[in-house]
């Protein structure tokens, strides 16, 4: 693609009558902004795959929101909150992220939860008295290609 667009940037350089200097200055400038985007892109896919890492890491520790510790007064639990992870293989962009996200934090029973984009593995904290796993699997959309991996109480 770069080559194209030097040739193209070349012919209309000759189809004008130009200095030599300024017939070079567009495939030089193209030139230079892939070099720089294709640096840049060498260093920020590395930076992005360490960073993936460590989210995938820091998924034991799950630390729950405020929200999601707040009970409307003279509520209690009534059954054991439980953590439910789940492999989701179609989870690929961001977009695909924040439909999971957006899905989770509209549930009231859903307590807490990681789902980041690039990362196949989501976790739930939510409220078993309230729904089961295999139905709170069953929310996500069939195209995602939603597994259960496990569902254990929180200690």
């Amino acid at each position: 693609m770069l080559l194209a667009g030097a040739v193209l940037a070349w012919r209309r350089a000759r189809a004008c009558d130009l200095r030599p200097a300024a017939r070079w200055r567009n495939p030089a400038l193209m030139f230079a902004s892939f070099a720089l985007a294709y640096g840049l892109l060498g260093l920020l896919v590395p930076a992005l795959a360490a960073r993936q890492e460590d989210a995938a890491a820091n998924l034991a520790p799950l630390v729950m929101s405020s929200q999601a510790l707040r009970l409307p007064e003279g509520q209690a639990i009534a059954a054991a909150p439980r953590r439910l992870i789940l492999s989701i293989e179609k989870m690929d962009c961001p977009p695909c992220a924040a439909h999971i996200r957006a899905l989770l934090r509209r549930k009231p029973f859903v307590r807490a939860f990681v789902a980041e984009a690039y990362n196949d593995e989501v976790v739930i904290d939510y409220d078993s008295g309230q729904i089961s796993d295999k139905k709170l699997a069953a929310l996500f959309p069939a195209r995602y290609g939603v597994r259960l991996i496990s569902d254990r109480p929180i200690l």
